[in-house]
């Protein structure tokens, strides 16, 4: 089955792992079982080509999400969906118990994005940065609140430098405390945690911890299996368009008897 093979494909050694590698060791106080995001059986086109056939996924307050599945899934389409971007052909998308393609901006406010590909001025500083885009969502910054937040991601040192002179994981570090500015209730991230070194991915990680502790609920789209190990509540594996599995790993993991594993050895023939 489709399900069994990329499960073993994106969590193969997870067997006999205990779970607080998996789960986060603390649970947030916000937890609910109203989710802030709520897709169902959602079908979408992309001019004439069908991209989505029937994914579903749900994420709650205080829940960090893990959107897992091979290149060309749907995953990045899910998450423009998911905001309203795109016309469905069926099924239902509810934004904070509203229709985000009905309801728009005003709900839109209340989410921080970070898309895989995402524009930056290289001739703009870091707080410059912050500040421009603070004044497009209506919340103007002071000097000190946009420190605060490259402080947050660790560039405060760096905020009255160019972004031209950033590194790619500084560039990653810069987009998260962008996703912060309108003090999100949910986070949508694409491949957020990607080029980072150890720390800088560390740093990451304790900061969604702790947005999720807040009450953030986060649907993260990633390949890193460290990602989903530190971070991840739940999944949802999408494979063609289809919500192929979708619950806590360790369930999963039952579900579909997860219960060998595997060495692969490759050699070159003399």
């Amino acid at each position: 089955m489709l399900t069994d093979k990329y499960l073993r494909g994106f969590i193969p050694y997870h067997c006999g792992m205990s779970t607080e590698m998996i789960t986060p060791g603390r649970t947030s106080v916000y937890r609910s079982d109203v989710p802030f995001l709520k897709i169902r059986d959602l079908a979408i086109n992309i001019g004439d080509t069908p991209v989505l056939h029937a994914v579903s996924l749900s994420v709650r307050p205080g829940e960090v999400v893990g959107l897992l599945g091979p290149n060309g899934a749907g995953k990045t389409t899910t998450m423009a969906a998911a905001l309203g971007l795109l016309p469905k052909r069926s099924g239902e998308t509810r934004l904070f118990d509203q229709d985000p393609s009905i309801a728009g901006p005003a709900i839109r406010r209340r989410v921080g994005i970070l898309p895989d590909r995402h524009g930056f001025y290289d001739w703009m500083t870091a707080l410059d940065y912050l500040t421009l885009f603070a004044n497009l969502y209506g919340s103007p910054l002071t000097p000190q609140t946009a420190t605060d937040l490259l402080d947050r991601v660790g560039l405060a040192p760096h905020r009255r430098q160019p972004i031209g002179a950033f590194s790619h994981g500084m560039r990653q570090r810069l987009g998260l405390a962008r996703a912060l500015v309108p003090i999100p209730k949910l986070l949508l991230l694409d491949e957020r945690t990607n080029g980072l070194d150890p720390q800088g991915r560390r740093t990451i990680h304790d900061i969604l911890v702790s947005l999720a502790l807040q009450g953030v609920g986060i649907l993260l789209c990633t390949h890193l299996l460290d990602d989903v190990e530190r971070l991840c509540h739940r999944i949802a594996l999408i494979v063609e368009g289809r919500t192929v599995a979708e619950g806590k790993i360790e369930e999963l993991l039952h579900t579909h008897a997860f219960d060998r594993r595997f060495r692969l050895r490759l050699g070159m023939t003399p």
